[in-house]
């Protein structure tokens, strides 16, 4: 079983979230369906505006 390393997302809003807090991804990537990947580093920063964002949801 593999591991992902980085954090990923394909929800928009959630890439432009964190985008607005400073935090850029790493890599992005078209998958098989046509969509957007957003990858980003873990680390805590990445973590507290997620979870930043989701509480406010």
């Amino acid at each position: 079983m593999k591991f992902d390393k980085e954090y990923s997302t394909q929800y928009k809003e959630e890439m432009l979230f964190l985008r607005n807090k400073g935090i850029k991804y790493t890599w992005v990537y078209i998958n098989e369906d046509g969509i957007s990947v957003w990858k980003y580093k873990k680390e805590k920063k990445l973590w507290d505006a997620l979870s930043e964002m989701y509480s406010e949801n």
